[in-house]
This record gives structure tokens, sequence and C-alpha cells, in this order.
């Protein structure tokens, strides 16, 4: 490695419509190849390119990768300086240029257009509806594990909707239990729960744990009077046990917890 510049030491020369930018950087004493030139993004090579020649990183980030030939070269002998360049054309291929060089412009013939938006697409889909009779949420066939009407959206009449009942007495609805926790809403052992665990060694630290489902996010609130909630953090449900550890509060004389789940839409 003889060199490194990072994007901030170039210049700014243009910015497109297609909000591509042009940059360009006098860099003295570049040798003869093979020789190569690696393009870093976050610190990662996303290019390693040669001239005259491939050649294989022995340091450096690029440090046992071995380059893509650019395939073209100066004329032989040399020409004098400002009769030609090396560049990519329109079809973003290398090629000698017999013109002279124009750092900040675009190469003759080249134009930039927008990206493309990624597409999908799906073939063969189908799909299956779920009866939901009585529009209360609960899909029929769930009515009928749980006991209620699938035709009627208060089963019991008692101004509560059979969604929003609590069939098994955990303190979750049938629809939250079906829609955002996956548990079983006419089994009381099936709730979500969240499981708090004092450290032994450090006093007043608290481990959290809790299950988690993909498309879901879930907030822990932190309380001292069971009233006054505040939320700690935020996190993405992936299908796994989650665990946070969470530190003590200085001067806090009592430390409550619960767990908010909600379904990403």
């Amino acid at each position: 490695v003889y060199g490194q510049h990072p994007l901030t030491s170039f210049s700014l020369d243009q910015t497109f419509p297609s909000g591509h930018r042009l940059y360009s950087k006098l860099i003295p004493r570049i040798q003869n190849g093979p020789d190569g030139i690696a393009v870093l993004v976050d610190g990662h090579v996303v290019e390693f390119i040669s001239y005259e020649g491939i050649v294989t990183a022995s340091e450096g980030p690029a440090s046992g990768m071995t380059s893509d030939d650019i395939g073209v070269q100066e004329a032989s002998p040399v020409p004098d300086p400002g009769a030609g360049s090396l560049g990519l054309d329109d079809s973003l291929a290398w090629r000698r240029f017999f013109a002279r060089p124009s750092p900040g412009q675009l190469n003759p013939g080249q134009a930039l257009r927008p990206a493309l938006i990624p597409g999908l697409a799906v073939d063969n889909v189908s799909v299956t509806a779920i009866a939901d009779r009585d529009q209360d949420g609960l899909p029929d066939h769930i009515e009928e594990r749980l006991g209620t009407d699938p035709q009627l959206a208060d089963s019991d009449g008692d101004g509560v909707q059979d969604g929003e009942e609590d069939t098994d007495g955990d303190g979750q609805s049938n629809l939250s239990e079906i829609l955002v926790t996956g548990t079983n809403p006419g089994d009381s052992s099936s709730s979500f729960e969240l499981t708090i665990t004092a450290s032994l060694t450090i006093p007043g630290q608290t481990t959290l744990s809790f299950p988690t489902l993909p498309g879901r996010s879930y907030t822990i609130f932190r309380s001292e009077d069971l009233s006054g909630w505040r939320p700690v953090s935020s996190h993405p449900g992936n299908g796994q046990l989650l665990s946070l550890s969470i530190p003590p509060t200085p001067g806090e004389s009592a430390a409550f917890f619960r767990a908010e789940a909600r379904l990403e839409r």
C-alpha cells in the first residue's frame, strides 16, 4: 500500500438528477502496472481493480484478494500527458479514450439513470379466506374452539365483543392472544409472560426475559409505584427468547416492569 485517499479528500464536481454524484482528485505518482486500486465502503472492499496485469494484494484491506484486470492499457510508447485516458464507457466497460482527460465530467456517451426500484414477482398464489361471520376479529373456527357463537359478536350479551373477552382468565384478551402473542386464548397456562430475575451479585440489577415473535415489537416499561410508567427500550421480535440486563436506578425504592407487545403493520 503506497497511498490511501478518503472520499473527503476529493472534490464534488457534479450532482445529477439521477442522484449520482461525481467526484474527482488529481493523484500524482501512480505507478505503472501491474498495480491495483481497491474501493472501500464502510471498511469493506467493494471493488478491486488492476491495470497492466492481475495482482494479489499482500497487505491492506484487500489483503489476499485477487484483482479484476480492467483489460486495457496505455499505448506504447506512452502518449504525451493529456493525449488520452483510461475510463468507463457508456456500458460501464473499461476502454482507452483518445480525447483529453475530463476530470469532473462524464465520459463520452455516459448517461447516469436513476436506480431501478427492486421488484418482487410472485407466481402461483393461492388465497384461503378465513371466515369471521360476526366480524369480531375471531375466526369462526377459533370461536368454535372457545365455545363462543361465530354468528354473534357478543355471544354472552355482556357488552364486550368476543374478541375482547378473556376466556381463559389470564389477563389477555382473546384477540390479542391470537394476533399478537400467538398464545392459546382457551388455556390459562398459555400466556405471554415476563420473567424477572434479580441479580445475586449486583444489588438492584435485574434480568428480564420473554419470548418474541417475528413481525412484533416489544417495549419494556419501568415504574416505581405501578402508576408512572416510563419506557426503557424497544426491541423487534425474532422468534427467540429475549433477555435484557436492567441496571439499578440510584435512589429508586422499588422497581416494577411490564412488557408491551405490538403487531407491526
